[in-house]
């Protein structure tokens, strides 16, 4: 009786091992196919994104940054050329190009061949993107005043046929910013900027002596 007892609690025990091995062997099956269908979402996903940026979709003004160019900035931006209490100055698409072409470049970012266009709404950046990945870039700005100097803010980032909102926005905003500070460092010095305007292929800067 006791022998045939523990045959029925073997058997039992048998049985519920198979049945436990067969639903962990269910289980990791289903597991791999999970991440595997996982990793094919991601490769397509990803393929897809390097596909897009890589795509031209963005078009470039036609600049000749000529030295007479850079001399006109580099005049107008000579506070020893300016007399007046009260600041008001034009810059150009072509002086803005100026400023930006030597473009930007971090560890994890860089962009070459950095040329404006100043619109009455806001201030486009055309470039080549070299870093992280190689694509034309469209940069939409538009310029503010903080703590009485020039800022742009980002807006929009293009790659590609991508649109990138948020994506290296403040990287790209602080490269771009310090060119302007670097460019308008003598302005500083004595004048603090209170007000921009926007005009066709001109930002008017408008401010007053500290």
């Amino acid at each position: 009786m006791l022998n045939k007892r523990m045959s029925q609690e073997d058997e039992f025990y048998s049985e519920l091992d198979k049945r436990t091995a067969r639903h962990s062997c269910c289980t990791f099956q289903t597991m791999i196919i999970f991440f595997g269908i996982l990793l094919i979402i991601a490769t397509l996903g990803t393929i897809y994104i390097v596909y897009q940026v890589k795509q031209i979709n963005v078009t470039f003004p036609q600049f000749n940054l000529t030295e007479s160019i850079k001399n006109s900035l580099s005049k107008k931006l000579n506070s020893k050329n300016l007399t007046n209490p009260q600041l008001d100055m034009v810059i150009t698409s072509e002086e803005f190009s100026s400023i930006v072409s030597p473009g930007i470049k971090t560890s994890i970012l860089e962009i070459d061949q950095m040329q404006a266009k100043i619109y009455e709404t806001d201030i486009k950046i055309f470039g080549k993107l070299i870093k992280p990945l190689k694509s034309d870039i469209e940069i939409t700005a538009v310029p503010i005043i903080q703590d009485g100097k020039i800022k742009l803010e980002i807006q929009k980032i293009n790659a590609g046929k991508l649109s990138l909102p948020g994506l290296l926005n403040n990287e790209i905003e602080k490269s771009i910013n310090k060119l302007l500070d670097a460019n308008f460092a003598s302005i500083y010095q004595q004048y603090q900027a209170k007000e921009t305007k926007l005009h066709a292929d001109e930002l008017e800067i408008i401010g007053q002596l500290k």
